[in-house]
């Protein structure tokens, strides 16, 4: 069965749009010398607020749901924004116009980050579970191409798909029960639901038209299953 996460567009929306406001705020107090009672510091401060309400919601809505591979920052962000580091010390030694030209790659580094979010986001965030006997893990059951990263039954990663990084199978409980999950992270590092068509990947597909393991699971108990209630006189 399907489990579904909250969408994590929704947690970082506003902060992201709080962010945009910020970075253009950075640039006022460089701009207007002499309205702050330190323009650098007031520049700073507007500076770290930008990448903190870009990056640290992002970062905590990323941990409220399994984690996996893919990086949350895009390496054209980390080379927009090493650029701009770079170059903004020279603008007190060589000209200013450097420290505008920094300015603009980090702003461009923030694009880039928003970009990578919309890409992670396109796909809904839902895994998918299976009740499970955890004394019949192994390596025998397991499908062509998966390779097991942990002999013995844990909450966490059990097994990887050796050809997509991406394809994982772990372990998780709820009481009593448990239940083997298969994850698919992309790229970004969010969660994506393999089974829907908003994921655009052949390959991936061609992955999954054999289940990842060999058993089948135990029956789902009563306490998930919904019930349904037919009204007699319809």
């Amino acid at each position: 069965m399907r489990q579904r996460f909250k969408p994590p567009a929704r947690s970082i929306l506003l902060p992201c749009s709080w962010s945009a406001f910020f970075l253009l705020a950075t640039s006022i107090p460089l701009a207007l010398p002499g309205r702050t009672p330190n323009d650098q510091a007031a520049a700073a401060i507007l500076f770290f607020c930008t990448w903190g309400l870009l990056l640290i919601p992002a970062w905590m809505t990323q941990n409220e749901m399994p984690r996996g591979g893919g990086w949350l920052i895009g390496k054209q962000t980390l080379g927009f924004f090493s650029l701009g580091a770079i170059l903004f010390p020279l603008h007190i030694m060589v000209s200013p116009i450097l420290g505008w030209i920094s300015y603009a790659l980090f702003g461009m580094a923030w694009f880039s980050q928003i970009r990578r979010f919309q890409d992670g986001f396109r796909v809904a965030s839902n895994r998918w579970l299976l009740p499970f006997n955890q004394s019949k893990w192994g390596p025998n059951i397991l499908e062509e191409n998966w390779d097991i990263v942990s002999m013995k039954w844990r909450n966490g990663p059990l097994a990887k798909h050796s050809i997509h990084s991406g394809l994982e199978l772990h372990g998780t409980n709820r009481g009593q029960d448990r239940f083997i999950a298969f994850h698919n992270h992309g790229p970004e590092g969010w969660l994506n639901d393999p089974f829907t068509s908003q994921l655009e990947s052949n390959q991936i597909q061609n992955f999954l038209s054999n289940p990842p393991i060999l058993i089948e699971g135990k029956k789902w108990p009563d306490r998930f299953l919904q019930k349904i209630v037919f009204d007699e006189s319809e």
